[in-house]
């Protein structure tokens, strides 16, 4: 869903592509947002628990780490459209958006 942006008020993190001045990714509240047009509209990705943390590779804009509450650590290779999340006890990136088919990613149990 494209929104004109979040509420307003604390954003835990703030963070723009390394590859592509018009893409930002935010954490705020239990959601993490994607602008793929400098900020003026965002996609809404949500989450259980409240998103802490972003990390955006240096090197493509395109890798993007999350952490999450109650969720755990997730990895997207495509922008932030979709999600694979990090299954400590398999060592493993297990696939939690639908339609996900990265390479290595399995179904994930939980949710």
């Amino acid at each position: 869903m494209s929104i004109k942006g979040p509420a307003g008020g604390l954003f835990r993190d703030l963070e723009a592509s390394s590859t592509d001045g018009n893409v930002f990714y935010a954490a705020y509240g239990r959601s993490f947002y994607r602008s793929t047009d400098g900020g003026a509209t965002w996609i809404e990705h949500p989450f259980t628990g409240f998103v802490n943390d972003i990390a955006v590779d240096p090197a493509d804009g395109n890798r993007v780490l999350v952490a999450a509450q109650l969720d755990g650590l997730f990895r997207s290779l495509d922008g932030g459209r979709t999600f694979t999340e990090r299954d400590c006890a398999m060592g493993q990136w297990c696939c939690r958006s639908p339609g996900c088919s990265a390479p290595g990613c399995r179904p994930c149990d939980r949710r």
